[in-house]
């Protein structure tokens, strides 16, 4: 049977289930693709723009903790040293 059909032409199929676009569907793909990568490039901007701004944000309370607990400190020293001035003096 293989000899048989060895002088045979294979039969071809045309339709694999694919096909070329054409040019117009190209162009639109290339759009739709061009306009998602625009919205994510956006997105990702303002995502990184709120988090600049959170992170200024905690910044800046962090600093503010610092400065009042430095005066804290500053006023339990100077008290702390009142007490000792007032104890050597007695």
């Amino acid at each position: 049977m293989r000899e048989q059909t060895d002088d045979e032409p294979v039969p071809r199929v045309e339709d694999h289930g694919t096909r070329v676009p054409t040019a117009p569907e190209t162009v639109d793909s290339i759009t739709r693709a061009q306009r998602a990568l625009a919205e994510l490039a956006e997105l990702a901007a303002r995502d990184a723009e709120e988090r600049r701004r959170a992170d200024e944000e905690a910044r800046a309370q962090q600093l503010s903790r610092w400065h009042q607990d430095d005066r804290a400190a500053a006023r339990a020293m100077d008290g702390a040293d009142g007490r000792q001035l007032d104890r050597g003096a007695t």
